[in-house]
């Protein structure tokens, strides 16, 4: 009867064990999924936004490094 405790208990040790790593599992994965949903908006939003020329204009000047016509470009050195 005892050897039968003895396994009892080692079985639930190893049950909380398990239940331990996969809720740690589970909150990991939910937490990967709200970063993946904003992202997955703001890619939706600059796709949408490609056709409008204020978003274009936008992209020229930060990614491209352009000026508006009459605008000057200061660029800083380290």
């Amino acid at each position: 009867m005892l050897l039968c405790y003895g396994f009892y208990a080692h079985g639930m040790g190893q049950r909380n064990r398990d239940l331990r790593q996969l809720e740690d599992k589970r909150l990991l994965l939910t937490g990967q999924l709200q970063e993946a949903s904003v992202l997955k908006g703001e890619l939706l939003l600059e796709v949408e936004s490609q056709g409008d020329p204020a978003f274009v204009q936008m992209v020229m000047r930060k990614q491209l490094g352009m000026v508006a016509q009459g605008d000057t470009k200061v660029c800083f050195e380290d």
